[in-house]
């Protein structure tokens, strides 16, 4: 099976323009999806041609990598606390109400409180 030469060109790269597009397509919907996060959404098309120069034959036959990359930013959640049992050394966390009571409340019940309700068996 013959080699087929062409010359470098975005066009040779069709693997690497496809993926371009797809991922322009990707930072698009994003946008569409979440247009008041207002940081920019990118796409890096990384091109690498490393020359190396045949021993043998003395040609100059580089290689050629390429890597596209797409960032979007950040989904941010919901804070709360935690505190770790000294005793068991497990984390617990206080569960927020996602539907509009407490989602982001920056504070435990008294740690003391709710280690002696838990002891003796009683909460509310």
């Amino acid at each position: 099976m013959a080699q087929e030469l062409v010359e470098i060109s975005m066009d040779a790269l069709f693997k690497a323009r496809e993926r371009l597009d797809a991922e322009l397509l990707r930072i698009a919907q994003d946008v569409i999806d979440r247009p008041r996060v207002t940081d920019g959404r990118t796409v890096t098309l990384k091109i690498s041609i490393k020359p190396e120069v045949d021993p043998d034959s003395g040609f100059n036959v580089p290689y050629i990598d390429w890597a596209v990359s797409w960032s979007v930013p950040g989904h941010k959640g919901a804070t709360t606390r935690a505190f770790v049992d000294p005793e068991d050394r497990v984390m617990r966390m206080n569960l927020h109400d996602m539907a509009g009571g407490q989602p982001q409340q920056p504070t435990l019940f008294d740690v003391q409180d709710v280690s002696a309700r838990a002891m003796h068996g009683s909460g509310e």
